[in-house]
């Protein structure tokens, strides 16, 4: 599979595979990402790792949940706005439903102990599943040691803005995005035109 080109996928295959993935996996957002890398770069071969590197941090730059970004940007990829749509309505739809049986049917019962048990039980989990993702993606994406270096420093220093009384987070994004462009994306896209001029 070329790097920036998607295959053809069909409107109800991405339905299906983003309710699959909506439909089994408990954590939100970042517990989605590691089952929907496997899925699409291991199982469907739909995406390279870069690829999805690439719409996950996509997903994640901009307002809104991630998985939901994720999807928007994955379906209008390969199918324009029909593909945004029954990929997003694919990852909701199991939410909705769920969400509308456990209001109606099984809120009295949250107290119980094995629910409670079971619960816990899950919230551990999803912190292994979450740690999993980012282990993956940082994997991906510190592909030297300039790389590592350079996001280690970006990193605290959003860790710091965030932790410092009266300062926004989003402040720390702004600052650490326009800090990354500079120090790493300006950089690459620099050398992407050179390659596409001397291509043509």
């Amino acid at each position: 599979m070329k790097k920036g080109k998607l295959p053809p996928i069909s409107l109800l295959k991405l339905f299906v595979v983003f309710f699959k993935v909506g439909a089994v996996t408990l954590g939100g957002g970042l517990a989605m990402l590691s089952v929907l890398r496997h899925e699409m770069v291991f199982g469907r071969k739909w995406l390279s790792d870069d690829q999805f590197s690439e719409q996950v941090t996509m997903a994640t730059s901009i307002p809104g949940a991630i998985i939901v970004n994720f999807s928007l940007i994955h379906g209008f990829n390969t199918r324009n706005w029909k593909g945004a749509l029954f990929s997003c309505a694919g990852v909701v739809s199991p939410s909705f439903v769920i969400m509308l049986i456990v209001a109606a049917f099984l809120s009295p019962y949250f107290d119980h102990p094995l629910v409670v048990s079971f619960l816990r039980g899950a919230s551990a989990s999803v912190a292994a599943i979450i740690a999993h993702t980012a282990f993956s993606l940082g994997r991906i994406t510190l592909k030297s040691k300039k790389q590592i270096v350079l996001k280690g420093a970006l990193t605290m220093v959003a860790v710091i803005i965030s932790l410092a009384p009266g300062i926004h987070p989003v402040f720390a994004v702004v600052v650490v995005g326009v800090a990354g462009f500079y120090l790493l994306g300006a950089k690459s896209c620099a050398q992407g035109q050179k390659k596409g001029a001397h291509s043509d």
